[in-house]
Formats: C-alpha cells, sequence, structure tokens
C-alpha cells in the first residue's frame, strides 16, 4: 500500500510541475479582455438611458401634437394630414 501511495504522490507533484505560470502577455490579454466586457456594459446602460429618453421625448411631442390639433380644432384653424 505504500508504494501506491508514493506513486500516486509522485504523479500529483509531476502533474503540478507541467502547469506553467501565465505570461505577461496572457496576462496582458485577460486584462484587455476584462476591460471590453467592462466598455460592453457600460455602452449597455448608456443604451438603456438614451433609450428611455428618447421613449420620454416621444411621448411629450405626441402629447404637444393631440393639444395642437385640439386647439386648431377648437379655433377651426386647418392642419396639415399626419
Amino acid at each position: 500500500m505504500r508504494p501506491r501511495v508514493l506513486l500516486l504522490a509522485a504523479l500529483a507533484l509531476a502533474g503540478f510541475g507541467c502547469n506553467r505560470p501565465p505570461t505577461r502577455g496572457e496576462l496582458n490579454g485577460n486584462q484587455m479582455a476584462m476591460d471590453m466586457a467592462e466598455a460592453v456594459n457600460d455602452l449597455r446602460a448608456v443604451n438603456g438611458e438614451l433609450r428611455n429618453s428618447l421613449d420620454s421625448l416621444t411621448r411629450v411631442v405626441a402629447r404637444q401634437d393631440t393639444v395642437l390639433r385640439l386647439v386648431a380644432n377648437a379655433t377651426g384653424v386647418q392642419l396639415p394630414p399626419r
């Protein structure tokens, strides 16, 4: 049983010995990928804010259009068709 334990320990050490530390290029590549992912998330947040602003402005324009048409109808002024 003791030779098996020694053999397993030797195989484990050999496996750990094959693992090499990451190079500076790999680390820089990983950092760049993380930075890009963060930038994409920031762009998604800004896109959502812009979409909300556009929806809000669309509602305001629709409300103003309705008010103008009501005033025009009340005064008898002809407006061009939509």
